[in-house]
């Protein structure tokens, strides 16, 4: 279903009087091809007219599709609809094509491959013929999940080495051995069940089904049921355990419902049509979740769990004191951390055994992981994941020495020259993995900052546009970027549903100091005896722009070279580089002014609002506000709650009408240059990848990006060693 490079047996693209290339199903079919028999059935057929152009006597049909995966006879996987950019040549002169855009749903049905027997590690055997482990038979679910292989069936063995920097850094040894109901294919175009067996939804999105895989078990052995489902809403219901409910439960002001069919059957209930429900699910895994990430998996294990609960457990209170917590809910919170637990049964591929809090985190294989390859061996295929201790600068020397095996996470694009130089000598291939998204560094400007009259001129338009006019983005992307970006606005991709048109996406991304300073003159005029620009106080305008010393990507630079494009129209700026810690405070405390970070989900507008919408259109502080209700935090202005209404709006929209308030939304933030876009579709951050020369099964590209968790795409469970 996701791996592959076979031919499929058939693709359905319908006849157009002109040459189309139509990749997303073509990339699809293929990766189909390798889970079996492909069949492709078209279901509905919806006439929807994008653009019309006139050309007497021709008309071009260029299709939309829609496509839902589906393993037969039992697996379902609903996957988002991405609208791809077709290339039309036409040579006609002096005359206008009509083109009319046509909506084909399709079911594709994948024939799951037969498997007679499973296969296991040679440890887990050992274990088996020792009597201290069940057969893999009796460990696996009736039907567990099928991973097919990049390469080839790999053997099993060895273990991949890693380094990371800073302290309790989840996203790094998180997302490598994430677990998920559902995750991203390797494109990241589509949904692939995982935990679940299948989840989908009613017509008005009110109610969405998961069918487990009867007979999975957690990492202890202890049976994986609906049970858990429900224990876990319990806990968020519980106010004592759970202050502030995670999103994924949350529709509007209301609280969703989790309730048991049966054994292997749950469904989640809202008021309200929650569309977007099945897409949020896929980020809730509680990696890279900070504060309250256990809350964002809905589930945990009930068995384990209830010993550190007060009804449950009479003397808890008193092993908590002993334990050197606040109180007994405080010990159950972290007593259900994911990863931070070692002792806490999972249902990753690998599971921590080590604690994360010192100098070399562990992973070891899970023997009940619920996931097998193509012929029936029980995966993962490496035994162990190492993560030592380092700072950035010893992580490239240990890359050169050929002590890391697989990473991009904090590996420095800016050294790829060096790197690249050092593949032979250290054992290693660079390869890079593109972002998936349009924006991966933008300015974001904070409407909401108050400590000084230079908040007025941010809450300005003209004023931000005019900064954004002052950028040189080309130089940008020359220097700090090898070439390897686009220079790119802050919306989604051209082809993304939501993408607004050229004229919107490219709003103020030119490089025109000369009509900045016309802009900054009609509202900054007077300037100080070395041209800066004055205040209507008389004193000087001077922005910072507050850079993370800790950023994956060249922030730190990035924002140097804005800091100087800005002083060169009279804006006087500054760039302030702070610890991460320090970074983060200042945010929360809204004493930032302006900084250059990357836009995380930009694709995914109604799921990652706090990613994406929330500190483009104003700061941490209007967020605080929204998500208290007006208790907390700083009231929006009248934009930024039009925007945010029309967020709230779009979560229970049907598909049609959220595209057109996304458009609306993506239309709007550039225009006003809430946040300013710079470069895009680079491997800057997190996409220039050490790989082992060894270590085999990586693809050559998996979508790169936030909430894909990479490097999950590329599936690590079928990753191995060659000899």
């Amino acid at each position: 279903m996701i791996f592959g490079e076979h031919k499929p047996k058939e693709i359905v693209v319908r006849r157009v009087s002109v040459s189309s290339v139509l990749m997303l199903v073509a990339v699809l079919a293929i990766m189909l091809a390798a889970c079996g028999e492909t069949v492709v059935k078209e279901v509905v057929v919806e006439k929807e007219v994008v653009r019309t152009v006139e050309v007497p006597g021709e008309t071009v049909v260029v299709e939309k599709e829609v496509v839902v995966v589906k393993e037969v006879p039992v697996e379902v996987v609903v996957v988002k609809e991405v609208t791809k950019e077709v290339e039309v040549e036409v040579v006609v002169e002096k005359e206008v094509v009509k083109e009319i855009v046509r909506e084909v749903i399709k079911i594709v049905e994948v024939e799951r491959p037969v498997i007679t027997q499973y296969g296991e590690a040679p440890a887990l055997a050992q274990l088996v013929a020792a009597g201290k482990l069940p057969p893999v038979e009796e460990r696996l679910p009736s039907n567990p999940m099928v991973i097919p292989v990049f390469g080839e069936i790999g053997k099993y063995g060895g273990e991949i080495r890693r380094g990371y920097v800073g302290s309790n850094l989840s996203c790094n040894y998180g997302r490598p051995i994430r677990t998920g109901l559902l995750r991203f294919s390797t494109d990241g175009f589509s949904v692939v069940p995982a935990v679940a067996q299948s989840v989908e939804r009613n017509d008005d999105g009110t109610v969405w089904t998961a069918k487990l895989r009867e007979g999975m078990k957690w990492s202890d052995g202890a049976p994986f049921t609906a049970d858990d489902f429900i224990w876990h809403y319990d806990m968020i219901m519980d106010e004592r355990v759970t202050k502030i409910p995670p999103p994924w439960i949350l529709l509007g002001s209301s609280k969703g419902e989790t309730v048991k069919v049966d054994d292997y059957t749950v469904e989640f209930r809202f008021d309200d049509t929650n569309y977007v429900f099945g897409e949020m699910l896929t980020f809730q895994d509680g990696d890279c979740g900070r504060d309250r990430r256990h809350m964002q998996i809905p589930f945990s294990p009930a068995h384990y769990l209830k010993q550190f609960h007060l009804d449950f457990n009479a003397n808890v209170e008193k092993q908590a004191k002993d334990g050197g917590f606040d109180s007994w809910s405080h010990m159950y919170n972290r007593m259900d951390y994911p990863i931070g637990n070692p002792d806490r049964p999972s249902t990753r591929p690998w599971t921590v055994t080590s604690g994360v809090t010192g100098k070399r985190i562990e992973a070891v294989r899970n023997p009940y992981f619920y996931a097998v390859d193509t012929v029936g061996n029980q995966l993962p295929y490496i035994d162990k994941w190492v993560w030592d201790h380092t700072d950035k600068t010893v992580l490239q020397l240990k890359v050169l020495a050929g002590e890391i095996d697989f990473q991009g996470r904090q590996i420095a694009f800016e050294n790829y020259p060096t790197l690249k130089a050092g593949e032979e000598q250290g054992g290693y291939n660079v390869i890079l993995w593109r972002s998936a998204q349009e924006s991966d560094m933008a300015i974001m400007f904070n409407q909401a900052y108050v400590a000084g009259l230079e908040g007025d001129y941010i809450r300005m338009a003209k004023f931000r546009q005019a900064l954004s006019l002052a950028t040189n983005r080309d130089q940008m992307n020359n220097i700090l970027y090898h070439g390897t970006g686009l220079i790119a606005g802050s919306t989604p991709r051209k082809g993304h549903p939501f993408y607004p048109g050229d004229e919107a996406a490219n709003m103020w991304i030119d490089y025109d100091p000369d009509l900045a300073s016309l802009m900054l003159d009609e509202i900054l005029p007077n300037k100080d005896a070395k041209g800066f620009r004055l205040m209507s106080n008389g004193e000087k305008l001077h922005i910072t722009i507050m850079a993370n010393a800790s950023a994956f990507g060249p922030q730190v630079d990035i924002s140097e070279m804005a800091a100087t494009d800005w002083n060169a129209v009279g804006v006087s700026a500054e760039v302030d580089q702070v610890a991460s810690a320090l970074y983060s405070q200042r945010v929360r405390n809204n004493k930032m002014m302006t900084k250059i970070e990357d836009t995380g989900g930009v694709g995914f507008l109604f799921t990652f609002p706090s990613d994406y919408l929330m500190f483009c259109v104003g700061a941490w502080s209007w967020a605080q506000w929204y998500q208290s209700g007006g208790d907390e935090g700083i009231e929006p202005s009248d934009e930024a709650k039009h925007l945010l209404s029309l967020w709230d709006k779009g979560k229970v929209s049907p598909e049609a009408e959220r595209i057109k308030i996304g458009k609306e939304i993506y239309t709007t933030i550039p225009t006003q240059a809430y946040c300013a876009g710079l470069i895009g579709g680079s491997p800057a951050e997190h996409g220039t990848y050490i790989v082992s020369k060894r270590l085999r099964n990586v693809p050559p590209q998996a979508a790169n990006g936030w909430p894909f968790r990479t490097p999950s795409p590329a599936y690590p469970e079928q990753f191995w060693y060659a000899d």
